[in-house]
């Protein structure tokens, strides 16, 4: 196994919500939990550096993995749940596919994780969490650990609450 890294990136992408919406839910649940890590851990990563100009846009995309999340993520499980398009689940998809995707390609590699992921693959080395749980899940477990530990407490807990909302995990004994 070793990583793949196509010679230009991809000059049409084409989302076909209702295919999304007709797939299991608890995909687009973990794809929510896997999103918000992507602002915690950008903004937590870059915090006092220098940010050339594409590492600030995508830093500043960020943003838009958090708090629109949090704001159209009940409705759009609710929808995914009925299979139905709507216009919450459409801004969830392009949350988790566009926004993600711009931040991961633009900023500097050293800002596209944190602790999050480090305790994901800490975490996943564990059998039963491997097998029983998606990642986008194990990661949002990550994510209060890490706000929690940088003191973001005003985030951590619109984050928790979220989480406890759609069912995502609060504490290590939900893994």
């Amino acid at each position: 196994f070793r990583d793949y890294y196509y010679p230009k990136i991809a000059e049409h992408t084409f989302i076909n919500t209702q295919v999304i919406a007709e797939s299991p839910a608890e995909m687009l649940w973990a794809g929510i939990g896997d999103t918000m890590a992507k602002h915690v851990e950008c903004t937590f990563s870059a915090r006092n550096d220098q940010l050339d100009y594409a590492s600030e846009l995508g830093r500043t995309i960020s943003a838009m993995c958090f708090e629109p999340v949090i704001a159209h993520g009940v409705s759009a499980l609710r929808a995914a749940k009925n299979q139905e398009v709507s216009d919450d689940l459409e801004q969830i998809i392009q949350n988790i596919l566009i926004s993600t995707g711009s931040v991961s390609l633009l900023v500097h590699p050293d800002y596209n994780s944190a602790l999050a992921h480090a305790l994901f693959y800490g975490l996943t080395v564990r059998e039963h969490i491997e097998k029983n749980h998606l990642h986008g899940e194990v990661v949002s477990y990550g994510t209060l650990v890490q706000l929690m530990m940088d003191g973001q407490m005003e985030m951590l807990q619109k984050a928790h609450a979220f989480h406890r909302q759609i069912g995502l995990p609060v504490c290590l004994a939900d893994l």
